[in-house]
């Protein structure tokens, strides 16, 4: 009997703020009949105080922030559950960290770690929304509800580094276009979504 694999969808939305991860994460959950997540709810007290003063988040800062992101793709990787999660992660390391090969699975207590005949594999699509800063600082400038001031933006698009396919072999990279309307990206994303699991049947 050979190996079955089962492929665990997981989207990770990622943007500078005010790009609309968010609202093209949960219309993709939705699409895609799968749960959403927002990184934002991840961050500890402390980093959220932090930020809605104005002050802008150190690595160190980050660093739990990012493990607990990991453990969520790697926790529903070992169900075979997919999800959807809207993330900034600006830098390449912070996407490396969040999509580090982990472990096939959680040990559980007292049970040996044998090679299961089901093997459990996330298929990882990263969604890059593009975004103009001029666009994004009308947009944020309009939202009462959000704790992400304006004087931040340009700190975002100054910790931006692009993501490129290169970056990460396991990842297939969606870049999304700022021009278009929220439906024809929604519609873009999901049918790369589409392709990209296709080949694996």
């Amino acid at each position: 009997m050979g190996t079955m694999i089962t492929f665990a969808m997981q989207v990770v939305v990622m943007g500078v703020a005010g790009s609309g991860k968010t609202t093209l994460g949960k219309a993709l959950a939705d699409r895609l009949d799968l749960p959403f997540f927002d990184a934002d709810d991840f961050h500890s007290e402390a980093n959220k105080a932090k930020m809605i003063k104005g002050i802008a988040l150190t690595d160190s800062d980050r660093a739990s922030w990012l493990a607990a992101l990991a453990k969520l793709l790697q926790d529903n990787q070992s169900k075979g559950r997919g999800l959807v999660l809207a993330a900034s992660c600006l830098k390449k390391n912070y996407r490396t960290e969040l999509f580090k090969d982990k472990p096939g699975g959680i040990k559980e207590a007292g049970e040996e770690k044998e090679v299961k005949s089901e093997s459990k594999q996330a298929l990882i699509n990263l969604i890059y929304l593009e975004s103009d800063q001029d666009q994004i600082m009308q947009r944020l400038a309009g939202r009462k509800d959000h704790f992400f001031p304006s004087s931040l933006i340009e700190s975002q698009f100054q910790t931006l580094e692009v993501p490129v396919p290169e970056e990460n072999d396991k990842v297939n990279l969606i870049k999304i276009p700022s021009a278009l309307t929220l439906d024809e990206k929604i519609a873009l994303a999901a049918a790369k979504i589409e392709a990209n699991s296709r080949q694996f049947g």
